[in-house]
């Protein structure tokens, strides 16, 4: 068996919920804030979106029979680590592996005009990792993420330049109060 170990110093977001349309889109909307509030870049922030939003929309389309989906609830966590998010998904649908499954035959997929079958594919992309695992009744999704973060010197120039227009306001607010005030002080001699 194996076991691996992953030091994480935030644990950001631990919810459980029913999967339907607009949880998925509330999820995937909060995750992207979080990833925000992060300083994440935002070409790594909407990667690990869109992979909550196909992982969510998998369980929540394939997982389940038509009756039982009202049933259909989910655990999500997110972890932070320095340089890596790691994305728990639990559910309690019908078994699943990712090994196994492929993405659609591009020519026959565009010549059949169908619409999905790519969100495996999709994730297995634009993650650093991910696998699912069962555990006792659970399939668990693991998804990793190596991060880059919005760099501190560009977050510095940003801040500095902030500074600067608000000091250059105080500056001309100062300068009109003065040149206010002499007016009415030679206007009243």
């Amino acid at each position: 068996m194996n076991y691996f170990y992953v030091t994480c110093k935030v644990v950001a977001m631990k919810e459980t919920f029913v999967v339907n349309g607009k949880s998925i889109r509330d999820k995937c909307l909060e995750a992207s804030r979080l990833f925000d509030d992060w300083g994440i870049l935002p070409e790594d922030r909407d990667d690990m979106s869109l992979a909550i939003d196909e992982a969510l929309t998998n369980i929540y389309e394939h997982g389940y029979e038509a009756n039982d989906v009202k049933d259909c609830t989910v655990s999500i966590e997110v972890f932070k680590g320095e340089k890596d998010v790691y994305i728990v998904i639990a559910d309690y649908a019908r078994q699943f592996s990712m090994d196994h499954a492929q993405g659609p035959n591009i020519k026959t997929y565009v010549e059949s005009s169908q619409i999905g079958g790519f969100g495996i594919g999709i994730i297995k992309k634009i993650m650093s990792s991910a696998r699912v695992i069962r555990l006792f009744d659970e399939n668990v999704l693991i998804m990793h993420k190596s991060i880059r973060f919005i760099s501190n010197t560009f977050s510095k120039v940003l801040t500095k330049t902030a500074d600067n227009i608000l000091q250059n306001n105080i500056i001309k607010e100062s300068k009109n109060k003065l040149f206010s005030s002499v007016l009415f002080t030679n206007s009243i001699k």
